[in-house]
């Protein structure tokens, strides 16, 4: 195959490959079902945390419960497994830190999916704790998505990265909840734009008509004048 031509294939099939088995048993949870109440407490509390509301707007989140978030949970009750994992990228992560393997590794974790929200999120807090001794993990990059079926690893030792991490997913939903509202707002105020718009031709259209008439009639009143004043 012509592998020594390669300077880094050539390195690595040169040196030790080493396998290690990961732990990673699947915690024993109960799948956690959400209904519409309990999207509202979520909601009211994630925007109470951010009052006052940016340019004024409005802070009922039901549309935003029935148009995202009710489907979005639909879909992954119909389609993702209720099997509780922790993601391979943090496992990994975990264990090289845990067996001391971490500074001689080299920092990319090679994965066959991108990454979920969650797995980037709390990987950043990783790198970002001096509690971990090592490198800065880097993976291929995110998909946006988070999985019901994500599990935080109850090893971590440090408590507030857990409390950072749940912050950190808050602040996310609050922000695709303002999207989501400056949406409607914008669509509305087309919306009002084009009827007014209507309404205005409309008009236009009522006082030509009008204009044509009185026009009309006072042109009959002349020739009416004209004829009584010559015959």
């Amino acid at each position: 195959m012509g592998l020594s031509h390669y300077k880094r294939p050539s390195r690595i099939l040169s040196g030790t490959i080493v396998f290690h088995q990961i732990p990673n048993s699947p915690p024993m949870r109960l799948p956690t079902i959400f209904t519409r109440t309990d999207l509202v407490g979520i909601m009211n509390h994630v925007i109470s945390n951010h009052s006052p509301l940016p340019d004024d707007l409005p802070d009922d989140p039901t549309n935003f419960i029935d148009v995202i978030l009710l489907p979005r949970l639909a879909k992954a009750n119909n389609t993702h497994s209720r099997h509780f994992t922790i993601h391979a990228e943090i496992a990994l992560a975990l264990h090289l830190q845990q067996c001391g393997l971490a500074s001689s590794t080299y920092p990319f974790l090679g994965l066959s999916k991108l990454s979920c929200t969650a797995c980037i999120e709390l990987m950043s807090l990783i790198n970002n704790n001096s509690q971990f001794q090592s490198p800065i993990w880097l993976t291929s990059g995110t998909h946006s998505k988070i999985y019901r079926s994500w599990v935080y690893p109850d090893y971590i030792s440090d408590p507030g990265i857990k409390l950072m991490l749940a912050h950190r997913l808050r602040t996310l939903l609050f922000e695709e909840f303002v999207d989501f509202v400056r949406r409607q707002m914008a669509r509305r105020s087309s919306d009002s734009i084009e009827s007014q718009g209507i309404t205005i031709h409309q008009e236009n259209e009522e006082d030509l008509k009008d204009f044509e008439d009185f026009e009309a009639e006072h042109k009959q009143h002349v020739a009416g004048v004209i004829r009584e004043n010559y015959e």
